[in-house]
């Protein structure tokens, strides 16, 4: 059924208290193929007169309410700006797909529900980085999809935000912004507890051209974010770890391996060990020129005389940030 004809015979029973109408319309509308095709403005006049409808959307297996395209209204941003977000109807929303909308707004996309995964804003030209953090921040993790094709004021900031806030992100469209290359240099998440391994792993694969991370007194990244950021981040020659104290030898010796590293700090790392500074001999001697290990209690010789007899380039054995 097209959608045209969808909504002939939705309005057919709007206004309709029969029984049997209202048998009818339940059955018609447990359909997958139609659930999915019908217009914003019918839902809600649906809510409003049938009762059949208002049942229907009681049942958590029912695709109503759960995937929705804006697209075809002339005014979607109405969505937002009459409180349609916040009936509960809407709380179980997963996908919703919005182009060419003027005047959707950043304040619009703080509106979202919560339980959205998919969210494609084609075209939306008026949206800017401040809307996509929005959308990070709002939405976070449960984020699955996201797309912001042809968009002239999305920038590196948004693919920032995107890649820390919705670490469970598994599909990322910024084709056609042309400000959004993620040709992103340094990420400093400084005294950040809330951070664990997962953001600072994908923000490794989105922004590959990392020359410096900071994430001093993040207590919760693990090994992981070092493997990813060794063997994604090819660029990367300082990286400040002090205090990060879930590390250990194996993140550690990835990052050695996969980066030129020219500054490192591991003070406070109390799970790094003389293996870490074999690694780092064998692969950053001759780049390696800062050093911090002070507090980490598993490496015995970390006094500068005995750094020095490893890393003869070494200056600089105290990096704050």
């Amino acid at each position: 059924m097209t959608s045209t004809a969808t909504e002939l015979f939705l309005e057919a029973f709007v206004d309709s208290d029969s029984p049997s109408a209202d048998q009818l319309l339940l059955t018609a509308l447990r359909s997958t193929g139609m659930s999915q095709k019908i217009p914003l403005p019918s839902l809600i006049a649906l809510l409003s007169t049938c009762r059949s409808f208002r049942e229907l959307a009681k049942e958590q297996s029912t695709l109503l309410f759960k995937v929705l395209d804006l697209s075809p209204l002339r005014a979607p941003e109405e969505f937002f700006s009459q409180g349609i977000t916040s009936r509960a109807e809407f709380s179980r929303l997963r996908e919703v797909k919005i182009q060419f909308a003027d005047l959707l707004f950043d304040e619009h996309l703080s509106l979202l529900p919560k339980s959205v995964t998919h969210l494609s804003l084609d075209a939306c030209h008026s949206l800017t980085d401040k809307g996509v953090k929005s959308v990070a921040q709002r939405i976070g993790r449960s984020l699955l999809h996201f797309s912001i094709y042809w968009n002239s004021n999305v920038t590196d900031a948004a693919a920032v935000s995107l890649s820390v806030r919705c670490s469970s992100l598994t599909s990322l469209s910024l084709s056609g912004c042309q400000k959004a290359n993620p040709h992103i240099s340094e990420l400093r998440l400084y005294a950040d507890s809330q951070f664990t391994s997962a953001p600072i792993t994908v923000a490794a694969t989105v922004c590959s051209t990392l020359a410096l991370v900071d994430l001093t007194g993040l207590s919760l990244v693990d090994d992981a974010a070092l493997v990813a950021l060794g063997q994604s981040c090819k660029r990367l020659h300082e990286a400040i770890l002090s205090w990060c104290t879930a590390i250990g030898d194996v993140g550690v010796c990835a990052l050695a391996c996969g980066c030129p590293l020219q500054r490192l700090s591991l003070h406070g790392s109390r799970l790094v060990s003389t293996a870490s500074l074999d690694a780092l001999e064998s692969s950053c001697a001759a780049t390696l020129r800062g050093l911090d290990v002070r507090g980490c209690t598993r490496i015995p010789e970390r006094e500068p005389c005995h750094l020095r007899r490893r890393f003869h380039r070494l200056t600089e054995f105290v990096i704050h940030t």
